[in-house]
């Protein structure tokens, strides 16, 4: 078996990055971290994400983090707008916006659990001829296959140590009653631990949306929720 995993692992081409066209763009808008898992094994199902936004002459800084079993809280901090020239500065360095053409190599897929580290950057690329917001999505994981995870860690230490200035405001999201094991919708589909997933992607209204599990937004079109920056489940992926 140690056999077989080396051999597909020596097999992922590791010199990806270096091979990357470099990236330009306009002003840095927003950067985000976000991870999170979700299945039946112990202390699963949690949510951590950092997002950063300009807001006005200060900027703000946007926690939300949830437990396995707990509900989700959410704190906003003030933070200084000299935080994007820094972070912009890593990302100019590293070429980071260009990582978004990365795929990750899935060795062993585990069937009950399953987890994600993403980087959300947008850019305001008027001021180039381009979109006013051009987002760029960077899966971690496959960052980490790449050996540049200390990148990733220091644009998250960034975020979540100098990015915590004044608390502006603190919220709290109890766990929804749906999610007690039992409970099933129209046509028998259960809402428990095991049916979450299922019950989002069922509700779906529109071809192309989904519905975030963790925070109900039912207009997202990508790979992370627009509303509190969750992944987008597995069983909610397009064809």
């Amino acid at each position: 078996m140690d056999d077989i995993f080396e051999k597909m692992n020596s097999s992922i081409d590791r010199t990806q990055i270096q091979k990357l066209p470099k990236e330009e763009h306009g002003e840095l808008i927003s950067i985000a971290y976000i991870s999170s898992s979700s299945g039946m094994m112990f202390n699963s199902d949690t949510l951590n994400s950092l997002t950063l936004e300009r807001d006005g002459e200060h900027a703000k800084l946007t926690v939300r983090e949830k437990q396995s079993g707990g509900g989700t809280e959410t704190s906003v901090y003030k933070a200084e707008l000299s935080l994007f020239d820094k972070l912009r500065a890593i990302i100019d360095r590293e070429n980071v916006a260009a990582w978004s053409a990365l795929k990750y190599v899935e060795l062993f897929q585990v069937m009950d659990y399953s987890s994600s580290e993403g980087l959300t950057l947008i850019f305001d690329d008027s001021s180039i001829g381009g979109s006013r917001r051009a987002w760029r999505d960077i899966d971690c994981k496959a960052v980490e296959q790449q050996g540049r995870k200390d990148v990733i860690s220091e644009i998250r230490a960034i975020l979540a140590v100098e990015g915590r200035g004044e608390l502006i405001s603190k919220s709290s999201q109890p766990v929804p009653s749906m999610g007690v094991m039992g409970f099933t919708m129209g046509g028998g589909v259960p809402v428990g631990l095991m049916g979450m997933g299922m019950a989002a992607a069922m509700m779906a209204q529109t071809a192309g949306s989904w519905i975030c599990p963790v925070c109900g937004e039912s207009t997202n079109k990508g790979k992370f929720c627009t509303e509190c920056g969750s992944p987008r489940p597995m069983e909610q992926a397009p064809e």
